[in-house]
């Protein structure tokens, strides 16, 4: 309420609300409460708040004679002997994973001599799911029917309001434009599904050398479409694979290589990625 002009108050403005060492205290304590919005200003690190470490601690980036390191504070008791590393060894770890990410020789040749078989199974569970998708499709469908056909009644007998019978029919709409969408996920063929995990497995084996290649911010972005969770113990990289990437990353594997030091030549495996 107080409007100054060179340490003067300007008489016949608006009156003040409250009085001069009130105010100034009322700022000091709103200067102290007040919280600052999160590092908008930082330099960009690819793995900034992407890395913990099992016993929660994020690893913080910063700058050591122009190489970017990783450090983690960790808690008094973790056992974790690895507090720091450079970006260059988890940009190797991740390369690592993602080398697991396409099929090998031996597991290509046996999808494809389980092609049949597994194109069976695909087709079976399509069906499935389509099936369970026509449900729900019909039943909004019945939805919005009854609330167009019982309009006037649910009006007149109060049981909802124009706005809420409005909000209840927009509703069920929007369900079913995503039902429709996930139809149309279903309308490919057998072969043709099975053609993508191929053309896919074929694409991706360069994938490990283009991440290398890529800008810290393609790094960050891929990095988050293929994990969901990434921990550094022991100088280990753990991850948990984000969904789209699960069934492929979580695949049984024998002793030629993978995250989890197996690797499978059942053409089973065709199955779970179709």
């Amino acid at each position: 309420g107080i409007v100054e002009h060179k340490g003067e108050e300007i008489v016949g403005m608006h009156p003040p609300l409250i009085d001069r060492p009130t105010f100034d205290r009322v700022q000091e304590v709103l200067s102290e409460k007040c919280v600052t919005v999160r590092h908008v200003d930082k330099p960009f690190y690819t793995y900034r708040k992407l890395l913990r470490c099992k016993c929660g601690r994020c690893y913080s980036p910063y700058m050591q004679k122009g190489n970017v390191y990783y450090y983690s504070k960790c808690k008094d008791n973790c056992p974790n002997a690895t507090k720091s590393l450079s970006e260059n060894e988890i940009i190797g770890e991740i390369q690592n994973v993602i080398d697991t990410i396409h099929f090998t020789d031996e597991e290509l040749t046996d999808i494809e001599g389980g092609r049949k078989s597994g194109l069976r199974k695909a087709a079976s569970m399509r069906d499935e799911a389509l099936a369970d998708i026509e449900r729900k499709r019909k039943n909004v469908l019945e939805n919005i029917d009854y609330l167009k056909e019982e309009k006037v009644t649910i009006l007149r007998e109060g049981v909802m309001t124009p706005t809420e019978l409005n909000t209840e029919r927009e509703k069920y709409k929007k369900q079913l434009r995503e039902i429709d969408e996930e139809l149309k996920a279903y309308m490919a063929t057998e072969e043709e599904m099975l053609d993508f995990v191929l053309t896919f497995s074929e694409l991706i084996k360069e994938a490990s050398t283009l991440y290398k290649d890529t800008t810290a911010q393609e790094k960050q972005h891929l990095t988050t479409l293929v994990f969901s969770e990434l921990t550094i113990f022991n100088g280990n990289l753990l991850y948990k694979p984000s969904e789209d990437f699960a069934p492929i990353l979580n695949r049984p594997r024998d002793s030629n290589g993978g995250a989890e030091g197996i690797r499978t030549l059942d053409p089973r495996v065709a199955n779970a990625v179709l």
